[in-house]
């Protein structure tokens, strides 16, 4: 299996968008909608420690945020 860190392009309350169109329930209660820009970091601090959780998983070549 392999991950590659996707940039995201729509957040609500309920799910959030990634660049390869792939929708996902949000995982937590939100007060408010964040930005792209915050859930971005978000996504990215959940990623990371998934891929140390995981580090049988190979992310994709050419991730430069590796």
């Amino acid at each position: 299996m392999k991950l590659k860190k996707m940039k995201v392009i729509r957040v609500t309350k309920e799910e959030f968008e990634l660049e390869n169109g792939a929708v996902y329930p949000m995982m937590f209660d939100l007060d408010e909608v964040p930005s792209l820009e915050e859930f971005q970091k978000i996504y990215e601090e959940s990623f990371d420690k998934f891929k140390h959780l995981f580090p049988e998983i190979e992310l994709e070549e050419g991730d430069e945020n590796e």
